[in-house]
């Protein structure tokens, strides 16, 4: 990062069950993402995240129940940073049954949510964002 000058990356990780054991299910990092890639896309691991604060700025994790982490990337991406991923895995995500994402109809309606209540995104071009977050949820986790 300090390099090539980044202010916000991410890397790939693993999924693991609830008891550490492999799901041997990877998520890749992509090299890069904007904006408008990662509206339709859940990609970025929070556990993964890196933020130079010293580039970005102030900012706060958006008061939110769940996906309060993809607000805040919106945020950030929406002064004009990218998030730059490095394809290594660095952590493990453990899938709980009852966290807030298990819940996999409540997550989507939160992602819904964030597209017209805090990107203020209209109609249209939020379903489209959000099928595109369905297929992409659906291709990570199958």
């Amino acid at each position: 990062m300090i390099l090539n000058e980044i202010a916000f990356s991410f890397s790939s990780y693993d999924l693991i069950d609830i008891t550490g054991k492999s799901l041997n299910k990877t998520i890749q990092a992509p090299e890069v993402i904007d904006y408008h890639g990662f509206l339709g896309n859940t990609i970025i691991g929070c556990l993964t995240v890196v933020i130079d604060k010293s580039k970005v700025g102030y900012f706060e994790m958006p008061n939110l129940r769940s996906s309060q982490d993809m607000a805040l990337w919106l945020l950030i991406m929406k002064r004009g940073f990218k998030a730059y991923g490095l394809n290594k895995i660095l952590a493990s995500y453990r899938i709980v049954p009852t966290s807030n994402t298990a819940n996999k109809w409540k997550a989507a309606k939160n992602v819904w949510r964030v597209f017209r209540n805090i990107e203020r995104i209209n109609l249209i071009k939020s379903s489209y964002y959000f099928m595109c977050y369905a297929i992409n949820a659906l291709k990570k986790r199958l």
